[in-house]
């Protein structure tokens, strides 16, 4: 199975990076397939990350939201995405 990580990043100590790395680890354990968009190379805008987000959405099956996902841009749009891919939504809760 292929999760997606999705949460705040912009406005976290170094991008919330902690969390997601942590989730990712998580589930890798499981012996899943992870996307994580903290592991993504730095040095890029907002558009340019929020572009990859929603190329790899379309091969997940999970969208994995990570607490506080609701207060951020772009993993509002992520979720949107997620629906209209047919892809199963989950909370964190680790």
């Amino acid at each position: 199975m292929k999760l997606f990580l999705s949460g705040p990043m912009s406005g976290y100590e170094n991008y919330n990076r902690e969390l997601f790395n942590y989730a990712a680890h998580y589930y890798r354990k499981q012996g899943h397939d992870v996307f994580n968009p903290a592991e993504l190379e730095d040095g890029h805008d907002y558009h340019w990350y929020l572009q990859r987000c929603l190329e790899a959405l379309e091969g997940c099956q999970y969208l994995v939201q990570l607490p506080g996902w609701e207060d951020s841009n772009g993993a509002c749009i992520e979720y949107e995405c997620a629906v209209d891919l047919g892809l199963e939504i989950v909370p964190w809760n680790v």
